[in-house]
């Protein structure tokens, strides 16, 4: 199984997009979206250590105002991965993962869950 991963912006106005995902080896169906926009809102802040065993998570990171350095880190027993603007990082199921915003900006979290039907 794959471990996270993380898209790099592109430009433009996508993000990331299903073939993105079925290039990894994951065969998906959108499940739903949700925002967090308090967890990371302030330099230091943390989103707590958790594990989903029932969904694949794509989470894009924003800030405001936009800029291209190191804005997250997300971290886990798998090592660390380290986000800018508009950056998603996909957690696979069954993955360990916190997050910290590591800038001095507001940051918010865009998550798009998806079931998974083959990995």
């Amino acid at each position: 199984m794959s471990k996270p991963f993380v898209i790099r912006y592109r430009g433009g106005e996508e993000r990331f997009n299903i073939k993105d995902l079925e290039e990894k080896g994951f065969k998906v169906k959108f499940r739903d979206f949700a925002e967090n926009i308090t967890s990371l809102a302030t330099p230091g802040g943390k989103l707590a250590l958790n594990t989903h065993y029932d969904k694949l998570e794509a989470v894009t990171v924003e800030c405001f105002p936009p800029t291209d350095i190191d804005i997250v880190v997300y971290r886990g027993s798998w090592g660390e991965l380290k986000l800018k603007n508009h950056d998603t990082i996909v957690i696979p199921l069954g993955f360990d993962h916190e997050a910290e915003n590591i800038s001095d900006l507001p940051v918010f979290l865009l998550i798009n869950n998806f079931t998974v039907d083959e990995v």
